[in-house]
């Protein structure tokens, strides 16, 4: 006879739910390795992402940020337009490591599913500054990533050093 818990099979499966029923103890790591299992959620990572839309070196990169279970199956958020234009823009991204503009990303935090759309409203409300002749998009991954610090995905500490460390320009990462 063969016991299944959550992809689990064998003595531990059956161990695992003897002691979910109380009728076992579990003890040290495989405690722990249980209450993992038993609390996971599935979750989303959210990316920083700089394209090189742009051929000068002296030219900024365009930031977005990309959230998705994969590098390659995701939703791209971002501020697009030009000076004293700019709008909020979502939408499905193919493979954003093969677009042709990749420049470079890094992970800032991990969200549950369940908090996507919640995060996706909070940036779509992320104030446009087209008032602000130096207003751009890298101004609008700072106001959105405090959101994420304000919604309590990351760290201020983190997020600002990711920001201050992250290219601004083409020449940057050349």
């Amino acid at each position: 006879m063969t016991y299944e818990v959550r992809g689990l099979s064998g003595t531990f499966a059956f161990l695992s739910a003897l002691a979910l029923l109380g009728l076992f103890h579990l003890s040290g790591e495989k405690r722990l390795a249980l209450s993992r299992l038993l609390n996971f959620r599935p979750t989303m990572e959210v990316h920083l992402v700089a394209l090189k839309n742009r051929a000068g070196p002296e030219e900024p990169l365009h930031w977005l940020l990309y959230i998705g279970e994969t590098m390659s199956k995701g939703q791209i958020y971002n501020a697009v337009g030009s000076s004293r234009d700019y709008k909020f823009e979502s939408r499905k991204a193919k493979d954003i490591l093969d677009d042709s503009d990749y420049a470079t990303s890094v992970q800032i935090c991990s969200i549950s599913k369940e908090a996507h759309s919640k995060l996706v409203d909070t940036l779509a409300d992320v104030q446009i500054r087209n008032f602000d002749p130096e207003y751009n998009c890298q101004a609008w991954i700072w106001l959105a990533s405090r959101e994420l610090v304000d919604l309590g995905y990351v760290e201020i500490e983190k997020v600002t050093k990711i920001l201050e460390n992250f290219p601004k320009k083409v020449k940057d990462i050349q």
